[in-house]
């Protein structure tokens, strides 16, 4: 992923504006996805709450925004932040309406529950569909520090996202450093790769990553079988040297001359007193 799993989370203005920035390739696929706008009248949207409190007052924005026909409340400085909704604002500073396939209604009420919260009207406690909401938003309008402050969020909570999900959010929100980590995981799991994990991963990364996963299994195996046969050696060497009907085992006297093999018992009857695990 992106980012090493103890990164620390800070509120969205903290983050960097220069941060993960997108190619041109990136945003002209992203750009791909705009409709045309409908002449249908515009829904209503109530401003973003937190536990059913409002962030903010109805009549208190300074502007509106339709995505999709619904119509949003909100306030200029926030929609400022969006260098894709930038341009559109200057033309009209009151209203501006999008119109796109790839975002809902829903991604941009998520976004606005993200930028109204505070630390102190609410927690920065954020479930994984709304930061995936806010990522879609800040991608596809170019909000980096946003962007960025999603993506440290998610990682933090990639264990509440299935593989699948993790690869799907990759691909589509350019995230090539994610789907490296989720074919990782799945070369090394114990679990087996389930029919949707292949049918997302594609033909060619299951065929690779089922190879790589019968090596590890061998790999693993000759761990076992070599522990193992060590551990029995060592279990026959002190059984035998315990139960011998020779006289007890002991230190042997450097003045005596016996036999090598004396020595050699003496040796193996010391290690009795030594606890292996």
């Amino acid at each position: 992923m992106e980012s090493p799993r103890s990164t620390t989370i800070s509120s969205p203005s903290q983050v960097p504006e220069f941060a993960c920035i997108l190619t041109d390739s990136a945003l002209s696929e992203l750009n791909d996805d705009i409709i045309t706008p409908t002449d249908s009248e515009a829904t209503e949207s109530a401003p973003p709450d937190c536990e059913g409190m409002p962030l903010f007052e109805s009549g208190d924005g300074d502007m509106h925004i339709s995505v999709n026909g619904t119509r949003f409340e909100t306030h200029k400085y926030l929609i400022k932040r969006f260098q894709g909704l930038r341009q559109l604002l200057e033309d009209n500073p009151r209203e501006i309406s999008v119109q796109r396939n790839d975002i809902s209604v829903e991604d941009f009420r998520e976004t606005f529950r993200i930028l109204y919260t505070s630390a102190v009207a609410a927690p920065f406690v954020f479930r994984p569909q709304t930061l995936v909401a806010a990522l879609r938003v800040a991608t596809v309008y170019e909000y980096y520090a946003l962007r960025h402050y999603c993506i440290q969020y998610l990682e933090t909570l990639d264990s509440k996202m299935d593989v699948a999900e993790r690869i799907l959010i990759a691909r589509e929100l350019h995230l090539p450093v994610w789907e490296e980590h989720a074919h990782r995981e799945l070369e090394t799991r114990d679990e087996p790769i389930t029919e949707a994990e292949a049918a997302i991963i594609g033909l060619d990364a299951f065929v690779r990553i089922a190879g790589i996963r019968e090596k590890e299994q061998r790999r693993r195996g000759k761990e076992v079988d070599t522990a193992g046969g060590a551990k029995d050696v060592l279990e026959n060497t002190t059984s035998n040297c315990s139960h011998k009907a020779s006289p007890p085992c002991s230190r042997p006297d450097p003045h005596d001359n016996t036999s090598g093999s004396t020595i050699l018992r003496a040796i193996y009857c010391e290690t009795e007193s030594v606890q292996f695990k």
